[in-house]
């Protein structure tokens, strides 16, 4: 009787997770949309992706070609209501003073080594 109960247990999860992952592709569609927009709002763009235990993280920096950020956004998560947003945190006017200061810092939170890799490509792009 408990083989039954644990093999139901193990049917009901596998469910779930597929459940889940069915219901994450129009997410994943619609935030690709809305990164192609993101996209055309500047001249330079830059995205930093990493998945963690608390799911998809996403850093976007809109940058200039003179290195001058116009814009930072974030993503935590895909879930129905995770999008785009403006990162309230990232406050640095210009990619080579995020740089500087993101590599000097040693107790560094997950999104900030997003915002190194985003920086560092932006600063590629530049130069190129």
């Amino acid at each position: 009787m408990d083989l039954q109960k644990y093999a139901g247990l193990a049917i009901v999860l596998i469910l779930l997770l597929f459940l889940n992952r069915m219901l994450g592709v129009p997410q994943q569609i619609r935030l690709n949309k809305d990164l192609v927009e993101l996209k055309r709002r500047g001249p330079v763009c830059s995205v930093g992706m990493a998945k963690s235990l608390a799911g998809l993280r996403i850093a976007v920096l809109i940058a200039n070609k003179d290195g001058n950020i116009l814009e930072a956004y974030k993503v935590k998560g895909i879930s129905v209501f995770s999008g785009y947003r403006l990162d309230p945190g990232f406050k640095y006017s210009s990619c080579y003073e995020a740089k500087a200061s993101l590599d000097n810092n040693k107790h560094l939170m997950l999104i900030h080594f997003f915002w190194i890799k985003v920086t560092f490509f932006i600063l590629v792009l530049i130069i190129h």
